[in-house]
């Protein structure tokens, strides 16, 4: 029932009538007798100066008071100050924590919450929640007792202004009303979505003589957004490739990794793009390779990456691939089950603020859940980590596709071993898009003349990846030619000789045009030069981009199955490793 309440005046003159009444009533009486005996009144002017005169203290308690204790904005992860970026279009959940100051829970307490942007109210203004008793404390590991909003989409754009109102139909009787409004700015970024090539891979397990086909990636997308500071994320496939390696032994996963990040490169794929090879567990008989190793590997702060497929509820391939991809866009391990970053803020690799699932209402306790870039179960994402995804993706994941032009470039790949020895591989040269380079660094490449003497000189990026039983370091990268005509190629450690390797014009028989011509499997795409490794790639008419079918392959033709490839003009490219201006081509169309 709500409480009317009354004019100061008024309150004032009835409280001072009882208090007289009271005080009458408590003064003591002395009696005289009559001539009959009867007692008689004495007069009121008779009473001792001695009479003792009762005055009860009343005391009338002042109503309790509502107050904001706290609120959090939070898509994932947040913290009290809200200093956590918001990400324009994401599903987002305010929390507002309310408290009274007197020792009696207040029942029935409603909250509304209004947003304005440049000072009109949004659609669905103001939004109402509880009724829900409030205490003296209230909890952020429970939502049951904050008062909980999700925003409506359109609320989720630009700079928006968010006021909490307490008691909005002053229904409760409190000692103020003054400080039931607080306002806040949020502010919703746009941020890109994730681009995720996969990379699906037919595994040849050399153990068991089993294949296991190429896994499916439908959960990948899904996850990421879940736990990431973006709203959507394209995950797009790619065609599949064969790997035979035991992936047992952990240097046959950095290859593979190794091989990941060259197919980017020989793609022509836009820095932006993350290329995630996708492991299969399982064939069609039900039969896993997997037992225990290695389940991924990520560059930190390049984007190509390998993890094991989804394989619930054994494996989690959704945490795997938000684990490796968070290294690509720049984290290293927390310092849970792993050593790692030093500057992790939070003790253990804990996720030091509460995070939420918004989707489901989940809340993750930050005295149980570790990191994602940690080792630990079981994980969500924290701020800390957040935040950096949130940094990395907008200054990186909006780099367009054109952001290097395509030039006349050489691939140079390299494997830095534990014993110091720079191991080169086949160098390829053919049209592409030069890296950006650091401005230093500890490895440089140099491209020489005949003399040895330098035409060109390059600092090189040294990719790092790291897990927990080593610690994997590659040089992979696209440097623009020179127009100087040069023979070699050399890799320098701070100044002094680390690999080399000879480049050379293509040769005459080289230069022979590739045929292709249909089999009873398909069709043949045949060159001729089985000794020397190759990349073989293709294109359709007018894009940019490249499917690299093979790389470091050997044997002078390779079989196509029409069926796999896309329909129409097919340019295909055939480079030869370690010659200059030894791309081969042909323009095939295919009408399966």
């Amino acid at each position: 029932m709500k409480v009317k309440k009354h004019n100061h005046h008024t309150l004032l003159i009835t409280n001072l009538i009882a208090l007289t009444a009271l005080v009458f009533a408590s003064i003591p009486v002395s009696a005289q007798t009559g001539a009959e005996g009867t007692p008689t009144p004495a007069p009121f002017n008779r009473l001792a100066a001695d009479s003792p005169v009762y005055l009860p203290l009343i005391f009338r308690p002042a109503p309790p008071d509502l107050v904001v204790g706290g609120f959090e904005i939070t898509q994932a992860t947040q913290n009290l100050s809200n200093t956590v970026s918001l990400v324009a279009g994401k599903s987002t959940l305010v929390r507002v924590y309310v408290q009274t100051d007197g020792d009696v829970a207040i029942q029935g307490v409603h909250v509304s919450l209004s947003g304005t942007r440049n000072g009109s109210q949004l659609n669905g203004s103001p939004i109402s929640a509880g009724p829900k008793s409030v205490t003296k404390s209230w909890s952020r590991g429970d939502l049951n007792t904050s008062f909980n909003f999700s925003l409506p989409s359109e609320w989720l754009l630009g700079t928006v202004t968010l006021q909490i109102r307490l008691d909005p139909n002053n229904a409760i009787s409190e000692g103020s009303e003054t400080n039931n409004l607080s306002t806040t700015v949020a502010n919703f970024n746009n941020v890109p979505a994730l681009d995720v090539k996969v990379v699906p891979i037919q595994y040849n397990d050399p153990r068991s003589g089993l294949t296991f086909p190429p896994a499916g990636s439908n959960y990948l997308a899904p996850g990421l957004v879940r736990m990431y500071p973006i709203n959507s994320a394209a995950v797009t496939r790619r065609e599949y490739i064969s790997w035979s390696q035991n992936l047992a032994i952990d240097t046959n996963w950095q290859n593979l990794l190794s091989r990941i990040a060259t197919l980017k490169q020989t793609d022509n794929a836009p820095e932006a793009r993350i290329y995630y090879g996708l492991v299969p567990l399982r064939d069609d008989s039900g039969n896993v390779w997997f037992r225990s190793g290695v389940a991924g590997i990520g560059y930190v702060g390049y984007r190509a990456s390998v993890g094991l497929a989804d394989l619930s509820p054994y494996i989690d391939g959704s945490e795997i691939a938000n684990h490796e991809i968070g290294h690509n866009l720049g984290r290293s391990h927390a310092p849970c089950g792993v050593s790692g970053d030093p500057n992790f803020p939070y003790a253990g690799g804990l996720i030091g603020q509460f995070g939420l699932r918004v989707d489901l209402m989940q809340l993750f306790d930050p005295a149980i859940y570790a990191d994602i870039m940690g080792y630990c179960e079981p994980v969500w994402i924290s701020d800390y980590t957040y935040q950096a995804l949130f940094n990395n993706q907008v200054a990186v994941g909006a780099s367009p596709q054109t952001s290097q032009p395509v030039v006349p470039s050489l691939l140079v790949r390299a494997a830095l071993l534990d014993d110091g020895t720079v191991q080169l591989e086949p160098a390829y040269a053919f049209t592409g898009r030069p890296d950006p380079l650091p401005a230093d660094s500890d490895y440089f490449l140099e491209l020489v003349d005949e003399s040895g003497v330098p035409v060109a000189s390059y600092p090189l990026l040294v990719m790092r990846a790291e897990e927990e039983t080593f610690v994997f370091r590659s040089i992979n990268t696209m440097v623009r030619l020179p127009d100087q005509p040069f023979t070699g190629l050399r890799i320098t450690e701070k100044g002094q000789l680390a690999a080399q390797r000879s480049m050379s014009p293509v040769s005459q028989r080289a230069q022979a045009m590739p045929s292709l011509h249909m089999s009873v499997q398909g069709a043949v795409l045949d060159w001729g030069e089985a000794a020397t490794p190759a990349v073989v790639r293709y294109r359709q008419d007018g894009e940019e981009t490249w499917t690299t079918l093979a790389v470091d392959y050997l044997g002078g033709s390779i079989d196509l199955d029409p069926q796999a490839l896309p329909p129409g003009i097919l340019h295909f490219e055939i480079i030869l490793a370690d010659q200059i201006g030894s791309a081969l081509t042909l323009d095939w169309e295919n009408t399966r």
